[in-house]
């Protein structure tokens, strides 16, 4: 199986169902496979990273990604990257992993062969310290 980049903002749009990767290939096949999340202040850093010059995400350096689950396996990922290096919040984490929830399922069957993968990088800001 293979992930496809399915949509983006702040990507490339040229690099939309051009980029794939296999499983366990990448951060975004990483957290595929594992079924985990991975939440970096430095993606570039991990061991797992792989660059992709047709995405433009040279800008971007932290990272966090949700898988979207399915009868328990990985049907997608849901990732967000920020141009600042940190590490995303708790409750930013919770955000993506209750919108990764809500993804529907865009596989007709089961045994669909293709992986899609929603990488929407945005910007999301704390709430203001009082």
């Amino acid at each position: 199986m293979r992930i496809e980049l399915f949509a983006t903002r702040g990507l490339n749009q040229s690099a939309v169902h051009v980029t794939r990767m296999a499983i366990g290939e990448g951060l975004t096949g990483t957290i595929a496979e594992r079924v985990e999340t991975l939440n970096l202040a430095e993606a570039a850093a991990h061991p797992d990273f792989q660059y992709r010059p047709e995405t433009g995400e040279e800008k971007f350096h932290s990272f966090a990604g949700v898988p979207i689950v399915r009868r328990e396996r990985a049907v997608g990922v849901l990732c967000v990257q920020h141009v600042d290096p940190r590490r995303y919040e708790e409750v930013e984490i919770e955000a993506l992993q209750t919108v990764a929830r809500s993804c529907p399922s865009s596989s007709p069957t089961p045994n669909w062969w293709m992986m899609r993968m929603c990488w929407a990088p945005m910007r999301i800001r704390p709430a203001p310290k009082s």
